[in-house]
């Protein structure tokens, strides 16, 4: 079976547990309180849906890279996936225990260091087709962990808004889903 025949199994092997575990986590009532300013819901709403989604797509690359654990990519997507994980404990421990901002921005810069340093990271600057600057190590491994560290806050601060990170992440997801399919 080739990469597009099991793209379906592997999207439905993230979809069934990931719908299964947000409903339970809105069974637990695991709740998020309108106790900050940047919160714009009026009352509690459920929370830690992330943690399903997060389970899910770790199911999924798992599944991915065991069935193509013979192509290049297998090994980023097992970096990127530890980090994401890094970075989802890292956010649970911030709302369980209230983490002061520059412990949780040092041990942003920590896991985003480590994917860096393990090569997950734009060694290459392309601003066209043919037209393409390759990076210096340092420049690369800086650049990408700032890009990792801005984003992974961008996305906590749209976090407080009820909804907009996950349709955010709904949008980028799609776009890097038809990025693949275009480039195979």
């Amino acid at each position: 079976m080739d990469a597009y025949a099991q793209s379906p199994i592997i999207f439905f092997l993230a979809l069934i547990p990931s719908v299964l575990l947000c409903r339970l986590v809105i069974t637990l009532r695991i709740v998020d309180a309108p106790t900050e300013a940047r919160k714009t819901q009026s009352s509690p709403v459920p929370t830690a849906g992330g943690l399903a989604v997060a389970l899910s797509a770790m199911l999924a690359v798992t599944a991915h890279v065991e069935l193509h654990a013979s192509h290049s990519y297998a090994y980023p997507m097992v970096v990127v996936a530890a980090g994401a994980l890094a970075m989802l404990a890292l956010g649970l421990a911030d709302d369980i225990l209230m983490l002061r901002a520059v412990v949780k921005l040092g041990l942003m810069v920590l896991v985003a260091g480590g994917m860096a340093a393990f090569g997950t990271r734009a060694d290459v600057l392309a601003f066209w087709p043919g037209a393409a600057v390759e990076l210096p190590l340092a420049l690369a491994i800086a650049g990408s962990v700032l890009w990792l560290v801005v984003v992974t806050n961008a996305v906590n601060f749209m976090d407080g808004a009820n909804g907009l990170a996950m349709g955010m992440a709904l949008i980028a997801a799609l776009g890097l889903a038809a990025c693949g399919a275009v480039i195979g």
